[in-house]
């Protein structure tokens, strides 16, 4: 056990090495991964037709396998069961160096260990050494998750799997196994929330994403354990990833304080396209309340600096303008940030569209068109208001007086002539 603990400040960076390993068997070609941490952290992965090598590496402590063809793990999970022709584990500290072989011979597997170079006799001592060499290579590695998880599985089911996961320190293997676990097992919601809890300490935020994004699509998410998912979520930085994980959440039926929650999240994304990709996937569901509709905009307004995007999520959210007063004020207070003729056009014609609007909605729409500077957009903007507004008098007169204002005497004419009876 002290071993592996040991290895715990040497599997951090651990990156994408399941994407490396499915590469073994798809061909000649090579795919090479390294990864140096600001503490010297080396990590590196090497695929070359059927041939592997995994390295971890950190001061005087290295962990190494190398493989030709592929292997499969025991039904416990714990011994290599089959290969298609060797493979090789070193693990060094403190200027001792173990080294396990595992060759395909004719009758099955033969295991040699080896201590300093010196080879050891075949006993018991000498089997629960190679034992221990394997199982720490694949905690921290991540490689044969999937039937390390199974196996765990059969054993003792979801806490047999925890407490495995409970025993890994790198970013990719945490990932893989909670991939796996929540694949194959429907876990009751303390174990969901003791998960939740372990993935906090994934400092990838590929991997982290990747987790809790396997964790929403296959299990029961509910109001008791949202929260906790939510939260290990709040350490991701990455916007794409951020993003990916938004829109899983979204296809959730949350309830109204873990939307709270999600929407939190939704308001730390920085970048353009991922901010209005993920509005999208809360407003295509319609699951937002207009309370939550209006928290929405007021992100998306202070925080999308692209006119093309902003209108985008406007002229989704245009059905929330007509439901509500505070997600119509909220929809006037983002549009307001538009700069853009064309796109506050767009947008304006999509909210004359969006219901049966009041008179003050009406006011508005006709106002904020006042806004726009092109004569064509306005008069544009204008003409779909007509379309929809009925003609009381007070109104009329509002869109006489945003017509009156457009420079152009031919879109001005165009403008009045859509009012007239």
């Amino acid at each position: 056990m002290q071993k592996v603990r040991t290895l715990a400040a040497l599997v951090i960076g651990v990156v994408l090495v399941a994407a490396v390993y499915s590469l073994a068997s798809t061909g000649r070609h090579e795919t090479r991964l390294s990864f140096d941490s600001d503490e010297g952290h080396i990590v590196r992965h090497t695929i070359s037709g059927d041939r592997g090598e995994f390295v971890l590496r950190d001061d005087d402590r290295t962990i190494k396998a190398e493989w030709r063809g592929d292997f499969n793990l025991n039904d416990l999970g714990t011994d290599i069961s089959s290969l298609d022709d060797r493979f090789e584990i070193e693990f060094e500290e403190n200027g001792v160096k173990e080294r396990a072989e595992f060759r395909s011979e004719d009758d099955g597997v033969r295991r040699v260990f080896f201590i300093d170079g010196a080879e050891q006799e075949d006993d018991e001592e000498t089997n629960n050494a190679v034992a221990d060499l394997l199982l720490r290579f694949l905690r921290a590695s991540g490689i044969k998750a999937a039937e390390r998880i199974a196996a765990l599985l059969d054993q003792g089911g979801p806490a047999a799997a925890l407490d495995e996961i409970d025993l890994l320190s790198g970013d990719h293997a945490k990932s893989a196994y909670a991939v796996t676990l929540s694949e194959k097992a429907d876990l009751a919601p303390a174990e969901l929330e003791r998960l939740a809890a372990r993935l906090e300490t994934v400092e990838s935020d590929h991997d982290l994403a990747r987790a809790l994004i396997a964790i929403l699509e296959h299990e029961n998410i509910t109001a008791e354990t949202a929260p906790s998912l939510i939260e290990a979520a709040n350490t991701i930085d990455s916007d794409h990833d951020l993003r990916r994980l938004i829109e899983a959440l979204a296809k959730q039926r949350l309830d109204d304080e873990s939307l709270d929650l999600a929407l939190e999240l939704f308001g730390e994304l920085d970048g353009n396209y991922d901010m209005r990709v993920a509005a999208a996937a809360f407003l295509e569901r319609d699951a937002l309340n207009p309370s939550q509709a209006a928290r929405l905009l007021d992100v998306a307004g202070r925080r999308l600096d692209s006119d093309h995007d902003l209108r985008l999520v406007l002229t989704q959210a245009a059905p929330f303008y007509a439901r509500a007063p505070e997600a119509g004020k909220a929809w006037l207070e983002a549009f307001e940030e538009l700069r853009s003729s064309h796109d506050m056009r767009l947008s304006l014609e999509e909210a004359a569209q969006s219901g049966a609007l009041d008179a003050a909605q009406w006011t508005a729409l006709i106002e904020a068109s006042e806004e726009i500077d092109s004569s064509h957009d306005q008069r544009l903007a204008l003409e779909a208001i007509a379309a929809q507004m009925g003609r009381d008098p007070d109104l009329v007169a509002a869109f006489r007086k945003a017509a009156a204002e457009i420079d152009s005497d031919h879109d001005r004419e165009r403008a009045l002539d859509a009012i007239q009876d």
